[in-house]
């Protein structure tokens, strides 16, 4: 469908829920700096949602994503949008190669850390964001989601951000190797 042909979906819920909105206040600050609408422009979008608390929860993963990686790699603000750009494309369900494509546009190293943070139940070098330093890791939470193999302990479909994520990193380092190749 054509862009000039899209319409705005109409009010599906007058109200939300009170918990819901303060859910959408932490995402709006979490990336105002990079998508900057006002948070009743944020809300009058999730009144139109059929399922408004399954939206919220991709834009949370969303904003956990970019907190963790723009914070921990201090990035200056053209860097923010082009990591917001590529994770609102994870959100999305766009294909890898969109999704590798914008990460291209990114400093290696802050894609990498991007494609570890978004698979929610892996050990990652985010772990003491969740897990206190001082707690060995065995009891933490996120250990006991790992099965034997070193997976989610959980269903994998098609499409699945471990999944992606994983070939994702592969293709940024193909990459790597052949710029650093002599050619």
């Amino acid at each position: 469908m054509p862009i000039l042909e899209l319409r705005r979906a109409p009010i599906r819920h007058p109200e939300l829920p009170e918990s819901l909105v303060w859910r959408i206040r932490a995402i709006r600050a979490a990336i105002w700096n990079v998508y900057p609408l006002s948070i009743d422009q944020w809300i009058d979008g999730f009144k139109r949602d059929s399922h408004p608390s399954n939206e919220v929860e991709r834009w949370e993963a969303l904003a956990t994503v970019f907190m963790e990686v723009s914070l921990k790699k201090g990035m200056n603000l053209a860097n923010k949008k082009k990591l917001y750009k590529m994770l609102l494309s994870w959100i999305c369900g766009e294909n890898k190669e969109t999704i590798a494509n914008e990460a291209a546009a990114l400093p290696l190293q802050v894609a990498i850390l991007a494609f570890k943070a978004m698979r929610p139940y892996e050990p990652s070098e985010h772990d003491e964001l969740v897990v206190p330093v001082d707690v060995p890791q065995e009891t933490g939470i996120l250990i006991s989601e790992i099965d034997d193999e070193g997976l989610p302990d959980r269903e994998l479909f098609e499409g699945d951000i471990t999944r992606i994520s994983s070939d994702l990193i592969d293709v940024l380092a193909r990459r790597e190797v052949a710029k650093e190749e002599p050619g």
